[in-house]
């Protein structure tokens, strides 16, 4: 997690949760210089510069006169964060005819897509690939629900989150982000009292049961304390996971300003734009691994790499 000064804590955990394996298209031999040049402007673009008109023109570049269809993905969100629907759900079926993965596509660019009747179609085809590989889902409706409120909790992230640090794109988009939050905190609390309990691994597949924590780690202390002992009891069980406590539990006992217990809350520096963690702002550092293999959670220092974060006062 990141917890940036001055605006409102932003979650990046969902940043870590898909991960696409898609083939690689081989482009002609002579563009390949050319179609390699093309698409790092329209990661630039698209990742470091928030342009979505212009890296849609390169990326449709890349995917028509180079045959690169591993730009497809980003393609498809850029016409979703734009409206683009119908470019953007043509691109999203083309990639789910490519991956081979079970994974979500629960990215938050998608938000403004869920309410057009073709999403459904999509979350089937997310569902049926889940249960090919982890079995029969029980609660399927639940499951339903679940994906939807797990992107709607990671949209705007790409504003004010993936995009480098912008006061103004936080001044714009965290007011937006905080109704959809309160609104989705509340439907998650109904869907609980509803289903009789946290929704449970074998009820949903621990693919989609994560969207609970998620929207827990991201409501406000009392919420996050109400709610810890039913997770806590939930990960015991074996029905939730136990990297989702660990960072629940770093998040919760920060904001009551006690010291993290597993490092998994990152911060940033304003004056240097780095994010960072801060090993004094740990119980116990030289054990910190220890106790994050024992909650399936990697090695600090490659978590600090995913996040390009630095180590600070590293024990001598």
């Amino acid at each position: 997690m990141i917890n940036v000064s001055n605006i409102k804590k932003c979650n990046f955990l969902c940043l870590l949760l898909i991960s696409l394996f898609i083939p690689k298209d081989i482009y002609p031999q002579d563009n390949r210089t050319e179609c390699e040049k093309i698409i790092l402007e329209a990661d630039s673009l698209f990742n470091k510069v928030g342009d979505l008109k212009k890296s849609i023109l390169l990326y449709t570049q890349a995917y028509y006169k180079c045959g690169n269809k591993e730009v497809e993905f980003n393609l498809s969100k850029a016409h979703a964060l734009l409206g683009n629907k119908d470019s953007a759900f043509y691109h999203i079926n083309n990639v789910f005819d490519k991956d081979s993965t079970s994974g979500l596509f629960d990215v938050g660019e998608y938000y403004l897509l869920i309410k057009d009747k073709r999403w459904e179609t999509i979350i089937y085809k997310q569902l049926d690939k889940i249960q090919a590989k982890s079995g029969k889902i029980k609660k399927i409706d639940l499951a339903k629900k679940l994906i939807n409120m797990r992107i709607k909790d990671q949209s705007y992230y790409y504003y004010i989150a993936k995009l480098p640090y912008s006061r103004e794109l936080g001044d714009k988009y965290w007011p937006i982000k905080d109704k959809i939050n309160k609104k989705n905190l509340k439907e998650l609390k109904e869907l609980i009292h509803e289903n009789g309990g946290w929704p449970k691994i074998s009820e949903v597949s621990s693919t989609i049961s994560g969207a609970a924590f998620l929207i827990i780690q991201h409501s406000e202390p009392k919420t996050m304390q109400y709610y810890y002992s039913h997770f806590r009891k939930c990960v015991e069980e074996g029905e939730a996971e136990k990297r989702h406590l660990a960072l629940m539990t770093d998040r919760m006992i920060g904001d009551l300003g006690a010291k993290q217990i597993y490092g998994t809350q990152i911060s940033f520096d304003e004056k240097t734009g780095v994010y960072y963690l801060d090993l004094n702002e740990v119980i116990d550092p030289i054990n910190l691994n220890k106790r994050r293999a024992e909650m399936d959670l990697k090695p600090i220092e490659e978590y600090l790499k995913n996040w390009n974060s630095e180590l600070r006062n590293i024990p001598e």
